[in-house]
């Protein structure tokens, strides 16, 4: 029997079908405002700007015709000075008390005006913010984003489980100053900070090449004020499965995992190479 809800669906996909870069008719936020609970919305290969906010469960999947589905907060981009940067106001994926699974995405270039005079950015997972929501990520690459709290993501009381294919990679809790000062506030979780929630990190998934601290423009390389290189947990709970690794990433202290009053349950995963240290308990 078609019904209402299978046609809104079939819309959907279809509207995505017929999409590619430089002529799209709708964008993704419009597609998610169109759905209900239990849509599948498909998206062709090529780099989408968007910051996408989520409140209903869904599953979105990339890379339909073959290439790279890339969502862009427009946000950092990398070094330089000034309009190198390019400024965005949210994470690239708000999640806010929804079920979603997100499959072949490269989600990037989320934070607010990385380059301050003063060293000033405050915000919580540039990439994806987890606010009391269940996130699935399978063969999802976080890369290039930065915040004050969790560049790659933040979660709030929400259960994130990273599977095969899942690499959260070069994402920064931090921010670079023009004028050689490091501000205030505490620079946490590159790849994640954890508040209250859950992690879970199956075999094929990992956490590398991050790092929280304040990056002197005259320097470019101070890592000193950081917590949790790769993960900082806040009263939660992070759990590595075998087949997981956290390696090569950097703070001031917990270069793996900054473990703040939680709990860590490893089960032959991997946490080697950070700097300075893989786990520091408090």
């Amino acid at each position: 029997m078609i019904t209402l809800r299978s046609l809104l669906l079939l819309t959907i996909l279809l509207a995505f079908f017929a999409m590619g870069v430089g002529k799209c008719s709708a964008s993704l936020q419009q597609a998610v405002d169109a759905s209900v609970d239990g849509c599948i919305i498909i998206m062709r290969g090529g780099t989408w700007n968007e910051n996408v906010v989520i409140d209903n469960d869904l599953t979105i999947i990339g890379g339909y015709g073959g290439g790279e589905t890339v969502i862009s907060g427009g946000g950092f981009v990398g070094y330089g000075t000034g309009d190198d940067y390019g400024i965005s106001d949210s994470s690239v994926f708000t999640i806010d008390h929804a079920d979603v699974l997100l499959t072949g995405l490269t989600i990037t270039h989320g934070g607010v005006s990385p380059f301050s005079e003063y060293g000033s950015v405050s915000t919580a997972g540039s990439g994806i913010s987890n606010i009391g929501g269940t996130l699935t990520l399978n063969d999802v690459t976080i890369t290039g984003n930065m915040a004050t709290y969790g560049g790659g993501i933040y979660n709030y009381q929400g259960t994130v489980i990273l599977n095969s294919g899942t690499s959260i990679e070069g994402n920064s809790a931090g921010f670079y100053s023009a004028i050689g000062e490091y501000g205030n506030g505490i620079l946490a979780g590159g790849g994640i900070y954890n508040n209250g929630g859950t992690i879970i990190m199956n075999e094929g998934s990992s956490i590398a090449y991050n790092t929280a601290g304040a990056i002197l423009a005259d320097t470019l390389g101070s890592t000193t004020s950081g917590q949790g290189g790769g993960i900082y947990n806040d009263h939660g709970t992070v759990t590595l499965n075998r087949g997981s690794s956290i390696t090569n990433n950097e703070a001031g202290l917990g270069g793996g995992i900054y473990n703040n009053g939680g709990t860590v349950n490893q089960y032959g995963s991997i946490v080697s190479g950070n700097i300075p240290d893989q786990i520091y308990n408090v």
